[in-house]
């Protein structure tokens, strides 16, 4: 299976069902398809670790996936437990990183992540692609700004950290939006792929932020979770920490029309 970016006209490797999205006729769509069919074994580079966040025995579509691929036991899950820590995803995370020998490492969402291709080696191609745009880390890109005044955050206006968030919405309304014209604008924390000394420095400033914040801990509408302390901190990175506003590894599908999407049926190459 391959998904098109009509719009774009690029091939993206990854599909974020992210937010309401994972309900949607679209995604689900790309899920029956995918689970259809026929797929090459994928190898991961021994440059690359991916990690996901998940609940012990909870079943996950990004591990079906990579089962289907081949390729499961390369992936390293961090474990969460309940209740939720709403920032722990970031401490646990920047644990875990200091522990990763490969140079690049990619972080996928465990319950809506779908990666597929239709031909070569899938996680080869996306290492390639991320190397070609000469950054330190690559998040993905959604049309949604997430959290924001009265939406995901039970912060006044005038709060620290409404300032910085704002700082880095002008630096993605700026940037993706009005002068890349994009509509994919906006960072989401759930899929990104980085170098990893360099995703080390920045969990650590993003981390450092959080403990000014215990509160957030408890409390997802504080600040968005972790998603709002990551975009905080983005603008002190920008630019060596890019969006995927074309959707040249991630496609996010809030906001998303079925017309900007294909989804091809494909066969392996040994089998055609």
């Amino acid at each position: 299976m391959r998904i098109e970016n009509v719009k774009t006209k690029k091939w993206p490797l990854i599909t974020h069902g992210n937010g309401p999205s994972s309900e949607s006729s679209l995604y689900k769509n790309i899920k029956e398809v995918f689970f259809k069919s026929m797929h090459e074994m994928q190898n991961i580079p021994k440059e690359l670790s991916i990690i996901t966040w998940s609940i012990p025995n909870e079943k996950y579509i990004l591990g079906e996936c990579m089962e289907k691929l081949g390729c499961k036991d390369g992936l390293h899950v961090i474990p969460f437990t309940k209740p939720f820590e709403w920032t722990g995803k970031v401490t646990k995370t920047l644990e875990y990183l200091k522990y990763i020998e490969t140079p690049y490492v990619m972080g996928l969402d465990a319950l809506d992540v779908i990666p597929s291709t239709d031909e070569g080696n899938l996680w080869e191609e996306i290492l390639n692609h991320f190397k070609e745009m000469n950054v330190d880390i690559l998040y993905n890109a959604e049309s949604s700004s997430w959290p924001d005044k009265e939406f995901g955050t039970s912060l006044p206006k005038n709060h620290p950290l409404m300032y910085r968030l704002n700082k880095c919405k002008d630096i993605e309304e700026t940037v993706y939006r009005d002068m890349l014209n994009s509509n994919r604008c906006y960072l989401n924390s759930g899929c990104w792929i980085a170098k990893t000394s360099e995703m080390i420095k920045f969990y650590t400033s993003v981390y450092n932020l959080i403990e000014e914040y215990p509160e957030s801990k408890k409390d997802e509408n504080y600040f968005g979770g972790e998603q709002g302390f990551v975009r905080a901190i983005m603008p002190e990175f920008f630019p060596n920490i890019r969006l995927d506003y074309n959707s040249t590894i991630i496609q996010t599908l809030v906001g998303v029309e079925g017309d900007d999407i294909n989804v091809h049926i494909t066969q392996p190459r040994s089998e055609i």
